[in-house]
């Protein structure tokens, strides 16, 4: 019915049109033209006969039907500009990949270094260099100058249009990460990787000092993967070439084992077909009559399986299992019991027989108890949420992402849906309102509401983001308490090691405690002996004074008493001249005699040295 009165009236709808469109942005002056639209609608309806007359919907119905007729018209005309210009997109992309396909250089020695815009651009638009540079050399008079040609060809390459330099961008970037082909790859290896590694080795040796041996991978015709030593010491297969295999197959084959199937074929015939329960689970198949190899294959797809599925339900792709990152740390990625204990895991293809048979008997047991085979508890980081979005809208999210958020999500989107339920209630409310009818219970905020058609349809645009986003949470979720689990094991590496270094710093506080204890007795013990013999030295000094006083004295008495002799001596000798013989008479001793000292050498204290 509705149908028919828009194409009885269309000459009505398409003379408003245009005014509707102008209006659009105006809400009074949009319901004005919808007033005026429903007016001359009504009129041309009674006009009409009554056989031709058609039936109109009631005012209310109306005035919606001529908003939605005009809102059809706006979101079909921005429809074909959208497709006219994503098939204008897609055919300059379809464009672009051809010129790469066809520009992309065959020869490996053309990758020997890194390629740079300047050389990337010449292979992709050599046309459109040529014509310029036959152009500039006409204009200068010159043939065939190889000089000029690179000037222009610079000249090119500076005026390139946004396009042009993304294009340019994108093959540069290509190439430098693929490379050569591979038949020119296997045809460039066969003839100088030997000598390469060989030159490279020895300018290391030269100039450095130092001694080298590298590890080679790489990949032969039929998927299958090459692994060697630079100088052939297969002394390290057991450790290095194992850890090096494992990460060279997550680096040719990052989308799993999927791709590895076709050189697996003659070992893994004879491997039983994997089973999973109704939760996704590896059961426990048999294996009679099945060869070493192909037990280890068989091991390989349950661990595969059971990480795969951990994988899908968050990325929808599947990853390798990270065994390089495994091996040795089983007990951080597994829970505990799915592994004997005297197994180490490890890639399956390097796995002993007896290692393979006790991880099977072990297994058989889990399955008789019902249990699990393999539960992983934590995954290589980056395999879930790898998307690089993931760390920006990661700061930007609530910062409530603990470990109880997943079990918190359904509580948690109920609001969300409440929300977008209520936004579109009003904007139906704001299409259907009408002033001279609006009922008493009309909320006010109806009438100055902005959620009008237009806003109705870009909140449904939105409801798809939103889901979108609350995926995008969820993995993140996860993330972070895979995060939150690792920061735990950290802080009680941390604190372990605290308390050693305060148990030891303690220890190291008693010792010099008793060592300061030791060092002020032998203190004191110094300081009494150098009391002691400053002591003895005052007394040997007052010793020594008082003999010199009393040699001093003894000397002066000498010198008085021989002072009085001489005078006697001469009042004598006038009575005795007529008398005495002509001989010489005796003269007085007057040397004085050597002060007599003590043999006894005088050294000062160690306290008066310090």
């Amino acid at each position: 019915m509705s149908a028919t009165w828009k194409v009885t009236f269309k000459h009505i709808l398409d003379h408003y049109q245009q005014k509707f469109f102008d209006t659009a942005e105006d809400r009074n002056k949009s319901r004005s033209v919808v007033k005026k639209i429903r007016k001359a609608i009504k009129k041309a309806h009674q006009e009409q006969g009554e056989e031709g007359k058609v039936s109109l919907p009631d005012c209310s119905d109306l005035k919606k039907g001529i908003k939605k007729y005009y809102a059809q018209i706006i979101a079909q005309g921005s429809e074909e500009a959208e497709e006219a210009e994503e098939a204008e997109e897609a055919e300059e992309a379809e464009e672009a990949r051809n010129r790469e396909a066809n520009a992309c250089p065959r020869e490996a020695s053309f990758y020997k270094n890194e390629l740079l815009d300047f050389a990337v651009a010449q292979r992709l638009f050599k046309e459109e260099i040529d014509s310029y540079d036959k152009a500039e050399q006409r204009k200068k008079g010159v043939q065939n100058e190889i000089r000029y040609r690179t000037e222009h060809a610079h000249q090119w390459v500076n005026n390139m249009s946004a396009s042009q330099c993304k294009e340019v961008k994108d093959a540069k970037e290509k190439w430098n990460k693929e490379g050569a082909p591979e038949k020119s790859q296997a045809v460039y290896r066969k003839n100088n990787l030997k000598k390469t590694l060989e030159d490279f080795s020895e300018r290391l040796r030269r100039t450095m000092g130092c001694e080298v041996v590298m590890l080679v991978s790489y990949k032969k015709p039929g998927k299958q993967l090459m692994v060697s030593l630079s100088d052939g010491i297969m002394d390290w297969a057991e450790q290095g070439i194992d850890f090096f295999g494992e990460w060279s197959r997550a680096e040719f084959f990052p989308t799993g084992d999927k791709d590895q199937e076709g050189c697996d074929e003659e070992n893994n015939q004879n491997a039983p077909e994997l089973h999973l329960d109704d939760d996704g689970y590896a059961t426990l198949p048999s294996w009679d009559d099945v060869n070493h190899k192909g037990q280890q294959e068989l091991v390989r797809r349950i661990f595969g399986a059971l990480y795969s599925k951990i994988i899908e339900v968050f990325t929808h792709s599947h990853k390798p299992v990270p065994w390089r990152l495994i091996t040795g740390k089983g007990s951080d990625y597994l829970e505990a019991g799915c592994l004997p204990g005297n197994v180490m895991v490890r890639d399956p293809s390097h796995m002993r027989l007896e290692d393979v048979n006790s991880l099977w008997h072990h297994w058989e047991g889990r399955s008789k108890e019902n249990k699990k085979l393999v539960i992983f508890v934590k995954v290589k980081e980056g395999d879930i949420g790898s998307d690089p979005s993931d760390e920006e809208y990661l700061s930007e999210a609530p910062t409530a992402l603990d470990s109880g958020l997943l079990d918190a999500c359904p509580d948690a989107a109920m609001p969300v849906v409440l929300g977008l339920g209520l936004l579109l209630r009003d904007c139906a409310w704001v299409i259907d309102y009408e002033e001279d009818h609006a009922s008493s219970d009309t909320p006010d905020y109806i009438q100055t509401s902005q959620a009008n058609l237009i806003f109705f349809i870009d909140v449904e645009h939105a409801i798809s983001p939103i889901k979108q986003q609350v995926i995008c949470l969820i993995e993140l979720a996860h993330k972070a308490r895979l995060e939150d689990e690792n920061e735990e094991d950290q802080e009680d590496q941390q604190r372990e090691d605290k308390d050693d270094e305060d148990a030891e710093k303690g220890k190291e506080d008693e010792d010099a405690e008793q060592g300061g204890n030791k060092g002020e007795q032998d203190i004191l013990m110094r300081d009494e002996e150098g009391e002691q013999e400053v002591g003895n030295g005052n007394q040997e000094r007052q010793e020594d004074v008082q003999m010199q006083d009393n040699e001093n004295g003894d000397e002066e008495k000498e010198k008085e008493q021989e002072e009085q002799e001489e005078q006697e001596v001469v009042q004598k000798g006038w009575k005795r001249v007529s008398a005495a013989p002509p001989s010489m008479s005796k003269k007085p001793r007057t040397e004085p005699e050597a002060v007599r000292q003590s043999n006894r050498a005088w050294h000062p204290s160690k306290k008066a040295q310090m």
